[in-house]
């Protein structure tokens, strides 16, 4: 199952400087994470509000190739922390569109164990509370996933309603994202047929380094 398949052009974007910073920076961070790349070089560079500094990796694993499972820390952290994440470029140019999916464990007050988080990041003119996804069975059959009550470029899914989606993609075969792209629907599809050993592999990494 691809991971994404890109639609015919609409027409060329913008080619505005933020433009071509964010396209390189993803295209960049999708190509380092294939070749199993080691440090991140950002450059303080920011993309989608969330500031990238320099980090080394400890731990590195890719899964259905598309799905990252990485270890890191920046110079004088104490602690890496360990996360998952997918970049799907599902259009290239003339029309570069891309989508950006972490996957954390975060600490929260009066809670004794990290509890996960999955952030969504989007097209800027792309509105959550018009996008469906479902998540498809190795038989085919389909299971609507809430996107709760997120609206704008950015989803953010915590806690017991994070655990619920996990538990679904853990038996899943694939994600289905159903977007609109100006004026029409576009369908892109993430793999899942091996994301129980993402789970499982990303446990065992975080226990390792006492974050759990």
């Amino acid at each position: 199952m691809p991971v994404a398949n890109a639609p015919k052009p609409s027409g060329p974007p913008s080619r505005s400087a933020p433009y071509r910073l964010r396209k390189s920076w993803i295209v960049a961070l999708a190509s380092l994470f294939m070749a199993g790349g080691g440090f991140w070089a950002a450059g303080g560079f920011s993309l989608f509000g969330q500031k990238l500094v320099e980090r080394n990796t400890a731990f590195y694993k890719r899964y259905d190739g598309a799905w990252d499972l990485a270890c890191d820390k920046a110079s004088g952290e104490t602690k890496a922390r360990c996360y998952g994440q997918l970049v799907d470029v599902y259009s290239h140019d003339p029309n570069f569109r891309a989508a950006i999916l972490h996957l954390t464990y975060e600490q929260e007050a009066g809670v004794e164990k990290r509890v996960p988080q999955l952030l969504f990041n989007m097209e800027a003119d792309i509105d959550f509370s018009d996008v469906k996804a479902t998540i498809r069975a190795k038989d085919g059959t389909g299971k609507a996933m809430s996107l709760g009550t997120c609206s704008g470029n950015s989803c953010k899914i915590k806690g017991s309603a994070a655990q619920a989606i996990l538990a679904d993609w853990r038996d899943g075969d694939v994600l289905e994202l159903d977007l609109p792209e100006k004026g029409t629907r576009k369908t892109i599809f993430w793999p899942l047929s091996n994301f129980a050993q993402l789970l499982d592999e990303l446990s065992e990494q975080r226990s390792q380094r006492g974050l759990m």
